[in-house]
C-alpha cells in the first residue's frame, strides 16, 4: 500500500476546493441578486472552470485510492484505514468537506429560486425544479454532486 501521507494531503486539497466552491456559490448568489449582466456571465463562466476543476479532482481521487489500494471504500472506512493518531483529523476533515456541500447545496437551491424568478419577471419561461437542476449546476435534483466519478462523500472510496 502507498503514502497514507500523499492521500492525506489530496484530501486537504480535495477539502480546500470545496471552500472555495462555497465561496463561488456565494458569489454567484450575490452576481444573481445584482441584476448585472455583466455579473451574471462572470458567475456562469466561473461555474464552468468550477465544474472542470471538479472532475478532474474527481478523477484524481479515483486514482489515488486505486493506486495507494483503497479502492472501493467508504471515507467511514477510509478513516479506520490510517493509524490512530489520524483518525480524529481525518473525521475533522470529513465534516468540514461535508459542511461545504451543504452550504453549496444550500446556496445553489437559493440561486436556482433567484434564477427562476428573474426569469418569470421577465416574462421567459422559468426552469422547471423538477428537471434535472445537475444540467445547470453540477447537482441533481436531490442534491447530490453529478461527476463524471462519484463524490467521496455519497459513495464507496
Amino acid at each position: 500500500m502507498g503514502s497514507k501521507q500523499e492521500l492525506l494531503d489530496f484530501l486537504y486539497e480535495y477539502a480546500g476546493f470545496f471552500t472555495e466552491m462555497e465561496q463561488t456559490e456565494t458569489q454567484k448568489l450575490d452576481n444573481l441578486l445584482s441584476r448585472q449582466l455583466e455579473r451574471i456571465e462572470h458567475s456562469i463562466a466561473v461555474q464552468q472552470a468550477m465544474d472542470k476543476r471538479l472532475e478532474n479532482l474527481e478523477k484524481k481521487r479515483v486514482d489515488l485510492q486505486i493506486k495507494l489500494g483503497f479502492d472501493g471504500m467508504t471515507f467511514t472506512r477510509l478513516i479506520q484505514e490510517f493509524p490512530e493518531e489520524n483518525r480524529a483529523e481525518l473525521k475533522r476533515l470529513f465534516e468540514r468537506i461535508q459542511k461545504s456541500l451543504d452550504n453549496i447545496k444550500y446556496l445553489n437551491q437559493k440561486s436556482m429560486k433567484v434564477a427562476e424568478s428573474k426569469l418569470e419577471e421577465i416574462g421567459s419561461t422559468p426552469i422547471k425544479t423538477s428537471a434535472n437542476i445537475s444540467q445547470y449546476n453540477g447537482y441533481t435534483a436531490k442534491g447530490k454532486m453529478k461527476s463524471s466519478s462519484p463524490s467521496i462523500l455519497e459513495t464507496k472510496v
